[in-house]
Protein backbone atom coordinates (compact mmCIF):
# COMPACT_ATOMS: atom_id res chain seq x y z
CA UNK A 1 0.00 0.00 0.00
CA UNK A 2 1.42 3.63 -0.94
CA UNK A 3 2.41 6.00 1.66
CA UNK A 4 -0.56 8.32 0.33
CA UNK A 5 -3.07 5.58 0.17
CA UNK A 6 -2.18 4.96 4.09
CA UNK A 7 -2.58 8.43 4.82
CA UNK A 8 -5.57 8.71 3.76
CA UNK A 9 -6.99 5.51 5.09
CA UNK A 10 -5.56 7.05 8.68
CA UNK A 11 -6.97 10.07 8.58
CA UNK A 12 -10.80 8.67 7.19
CA UNK A 13 -10.65 6.42 10.44
CA UNK A 14 -9.35 9.37 12.68
CA UNK A 15 -12.21 10.74 11.04
CA UNK A 16 -14.76 7.80 11.48
CA UNK A 17 -13.62 7.65 15.32
CA UNK A 18 -14.07 10.99 16.03
CA UNK A 19 -17.66 11.15 14.52
CA UNK A 20 -18.27 7.37 16.78
CA UNK A 21 -17.17 9.25 19.57
CA UNK A 22 -19.61 12.75 19.12
CA UNK A 23 -22.17 10.65 18.70
CA UNK A 24 -21.56 8.23 21.81
CA UNK A 25 -20.21 11.14 24.26
CA UNK A 26 -22.24 11.05 27.57
CA UNK A 27 -24.09 14.04 28.24
CA UNK A 28 -23.11 16.84 30.31
CA UNK A 29 -23.21 16.55 34.16
CA UNK A 30 -26.52 18.45 35.76
CA UNK A 31 -25.78 21.43 37.72
CA UNK A 32 -25.93 20.99 41.61
CA UNK A 33 -28.79 23.37 41.43
CA UNK A 34 -31.02 20.49 39.96
CA UNK A 35 -29.52 17.43 42.05
CA UNK A 36 -30.20 20.30 44.97
CA UNK A 37 -34.12 20.92 43.72
CA UNK A 38 -36.41 20.24 46.33
CA UNK A 39 -39.07 22.14 44.47
CA UNK A 40 -40.83 21.94 40.62
CA UNK A 41 -43.04 23.95 39.02
CA UNK A 42 -44.71 22.45 35.96
CA UNK A 43 -44.99 24.65 33.10
CA UNK A 44 -47.13 23.19 30.28
CA UNK A 45 -47.07 25.21 27.51
CA UNK A 46 -49.22 22.94 25.58
CA UNK A 47 -52.79 23.67 26.62
CA UNK A 48 -53.14 19.57 27.37
CA UNK A 49 -54.07 19.11 30.77
CA UNK A 50 -53.32 15.45 30.83
CA UNK A 51 -49.61 16.48 30.32
CA UNK A 52 -49.67 17.77 33.72
CA UNK A 53 -51.62 15.34 35.05
CA UNK A 54 -49.08 12.49 33.88
CA UNK A 55 -45.91 14.69 34.71
CA UNK A 56 -47.27 14.99 38.53
CA UNK A 57 -48.39 11.25 38.70
CA UNK A 58 -44.19 10.53 37.63
CA UNK A 59 -42.68 12.91 39.86
CA UNK A 60 -45.08 11.79 42.45
CA UNK A 61 -43.66 8.21 41.85
CA UNK A 62 -40.25 9.17 41.55
CA UNK A 63 -40.94 11.10 45.26
CA UNK A 64 -38.02 13.52 45.06
CA UNK A 65 -39.49 16.90 44.28
CA UNK A 66 -42.73 18.60 45.37
CA UNK A 67 -44.82 20.17 42.84
CA UNK A 68 -45.68 23.90 43.58
CA UNK A 69 -47.95 25.95 41.90
CA UNK A 70 -46.55 29.11 41.81
CA UNK A 71 -43.17 29.46 39.97
CA UNK A 72 -41.77 32.11 42.64
CA UNK A 73 -42.00 29.23 45.22
CA UNK A 74 -40.20 26.57 43.12
CA UNK A 75 -36.54 25.58 42.47
CA UNK A 76 -36.60 23.88 39.09
CA UNK A 77 -38.75 24.01 36.46
CA UNK A 78 -40.24 21.68 34.25
CA UNK A 79 -41.71 23.07 30.89
CA UNK A 80 -43.48 21.08 28.49
CA UNK A 81 -43.63 22.22 25.34
CA UNK A 82 -45.10 20.78 21.99
CA UNK A 83 -44.84 21.87 17.95
CA UNK A 84 -47.16 20.08 15.55
CA UNK A 85 -45.95 18.85 12.56
CA UNK A 86 -47.46 17.76 9.17
CA UNK A 87 -47.66 14.20 9.10
CA UNK A 88 -47.40 12.43 5.15
CA UNK A 89 -49.48 9.64 5.72
CA UNK A 90 -51.85 11.79 7.50
CA UNK A 91 -53.17 9.05 9.71
CA UNK A 92 -52.50 10.41 12.61
CA UNK A 93 -51.43 13.93 14.26
CA UNK A 94 -47.25 14.14 14.68
CA UNK A 95 -45.56 16.47 17.25
CA UNK A 96 -42.32 17.54 18.72
CA UNK A 97 -42.73 17.26 22.40
CA UNK A 98 -39.99 18.80 24.25
CA UNK A 99 -39.50 18.96 28.03
CA UNK A 100 -36.83 20.75 29.90
CA UNK A 101 -35.85 21.19 33.58
CA UNK A 102 -34.86 25.43 33.57
CA UNK A 103 -33.13 27.59 36.58
CA UNK A 104 -35.47 30.62 38.11
CA UNK A 105 -33.95 33.11 35.97
CA UNK A 106 -31.75 31.45 33.36
CA UNK A 107 -32.61 30.74 29.96
CA UNK A 108 -30.37 27.99 29.37
CA UNK A 109 -32.09 24.64 29.71
CA UNK A 110 -29.99 22.09 32.16
CA UNK A 111 -31.93 19.18 30.81
CA UNK A 112 -33.46 19.21 27.27
CA UNK A 113 -35.73 16.04 25.61
CA UNK A 114 -37.10 16.70 22.53
CA UNK A 115 -38.88 13.32 20.77
CA UNK A 116 -40.75 13.18 17.68
CA UNK A 117 -43.99 10.78 18.23
CA UNK A 118 -47.85 10.52 17.06
CA UNK A 119 -50.20 13.22 19.08
CA UNK A 120 -51.40 10.21 20.79
CA UNK A 121 -48.27 9.04 22.49
CA UNK A 122 -47.37 11.96 24.00
CA UNK A 123 -48.28 10.95 27.56
CA UNK A 124 -46.00 8.20 27.66
CA UNK A 125 -43.25 10.54 26.15
CA UNK A 126 -43.88 13.01 29.52
CA UNK A 127 -43.18 9.59 32.04
CA UNK A 128 -40.14 8.34 29.38
CA UNK A 129 -38.83 11.91 29.65
CA UNK A 130 -39.46 11.80 33.64
CA UNK A 131 -37.45 8.36 33.90
CA UNK A 132 -34.45 9.57 31.52
CA UNK A 133 -33.71 12.91 34.06
CA UNK A 134 -34.68 10.34 36.79
CA UNK A 135 -31.94 8.13 35.69
CA UNK A 136 -29.61 10.73 34.86
CA UNK A 137 -29.85 12.28 38.43
CA UNK A 138 -29.41 8.93 40.18
CA UNK A 139 -26.60 7.98 38.40
CA UNK A 140 -25.30 11.12 39.03
CA UNK A 141 -25.47 10.67 42.57
CA UNK A 142 -24.24 7.41 42.91
CA UNK A 143 -21.32 8.38 40.58
CA UNK A 144 -20.25 11.30 43.37
CA UNK A 145 -20.97 8.47 46.36
CA UNK A 146 -18.69 6.17 44.36
CA UNK A 147 -16.14 9.60 43.82
CA UNK A 148 -16.47 10.27 47.36
CA UNK A 149 -16.00 6.89 49.15
CA UNK A 150 -12.94 6.09 46.99
CA UNK A 151 -11.39 9.22 48.30
CA UNK A 152 -11.21 8.23 51.77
Amino acid sequence: MSLMLRSITTIFLLACATAFAATTATPRPLPPTVLEAKTIYIDNQTGKNNLTARAIAELKTWGRFTVVNDPAKADITLTISMQAKENPDGDDERTDITLQIMLPHDDIPQFSRTQDTLARFMESEVSKTIRTLRRRVDEQERNKTTSTASMR
